[in-house]
């Protein structure tokens, strides 16, 4: 299952991108494209990182998630790449 977003993720716009990473919270696949992204903030992280691990309390495996050229410095510097591996397409998100 896949949820895509664009634009910009930031304290504004949580809660709507909690609520769409609530619905691939349980898939078996769960694929986060924020290949569109411009700008996200901390907020959006952490709302990464809570799907993260709650898709580990059930057993399941990490997000796999899109990132594009403006978002992969704000990733790598918030050490995410150790939590859930960044893939830069879709095709390449879903061979995992």
């Amino acid at each position: 299952m896949i949820a895509s977003f664009s634009g910009e993720i930031d304290f504004t716009t949580r809660d709507r991108f909690r609520a769409q990473l609530a619905e691939i919270e349980a898939a078996e696949t769960a694929i986060v494209d924020l290949s569109e992204v411009a700008y996200m903030d901390s907020s959006a992280l952490a709302e990464l990182l809570f799907l993260n691990r709650s898709r580990t309390r059930r057993g399941l495996s990490a997000p796999r998630v899109i990132i594009g050229p403006r978002l992969h410095r704000l990733y790598e510097a918030a050490g995410m790449e150790n939590v859930m591996t960044a893939f830069t397409s879709l095709d390449e998100a879903r061979k995992g």
